[in-house]
């Protein structure tokens, strides 16, 4: 089901009983906003795809990574997964894989 941008974010940041995906997405979106700091300086997301949970983080310094070829990404990465070894600072690195 190809929901388009700002369906897909709308389902992950305000999931609604009765769509497909709605424990699963409630659920994650309860613990994230149990678990992320209130105060972040810099986060990186790893693997972010459209970045919807952007908005959970603040006003930080957010740092997007992907495979190669994705739009707007601070970072690329190939099959290997890996990231240039001089990143580092990050208060929080964000690793969310979805089905």
């Amino acid at each position: 089901m190809d929901l388009g941008e700002a369906g897909y974010l709308r389902e992950r940041l305000s999931p609604q009983p009765g769509e497909m995906l709605y424990l699963h997405l409630s659920d994650l979106l309860i613990a994230l906003n149990a678990m992320i700091p209130g105060h972040l300086s810099m986060v990186l997301d790893y693997g972010c795809g459209g970045s919807p949970y952007r908005p959970l983080f603040g006003n930080c310094t957010y740092h997007r990574a992907d495979l190669s070829g994705g739009n707007n990404l601070d970072f690329e990465y190939g099959p290997d997964s890996k990231l240039p070894l001089e990143l580092s600072g990050y208060d929080c690195i964000f690793v969310y894989a979805s089905a």
